[in-house]
């Protein structure tokens, strides 16, 4: 499956999920999102894919990497 619009309720989704964790599971599923980010970039996904990767990462770091 493709997708071909972003779905912002899932970014919401993902933040609230994120702020659930503690510190080092935090940064784990960031550091996840980075590498999902970056293999689907690696194998040349459709860009609609890894834009919507990327604003998932962009998201949780604005939010908890600082």
């Amino acid at each position: 499956m493709v997708m071909t619009e972003i779905n912002n309720d899932l970014i919401k989704a993902t933040i609230q999920l994120c702020k659930t964790l503690d510190g080092p599971d935090r940064t784990e599923f960031i550091e996840d999102a980075y590498a999902d980010y970056q293999w689907c970039a690696h194998i040349q996904t459709p860009r609609e894919v890894q834009r919507h990767l990327r604003n998932v990462f962009t998201k949780l770091v604005k939010n908890f990497g600082h």
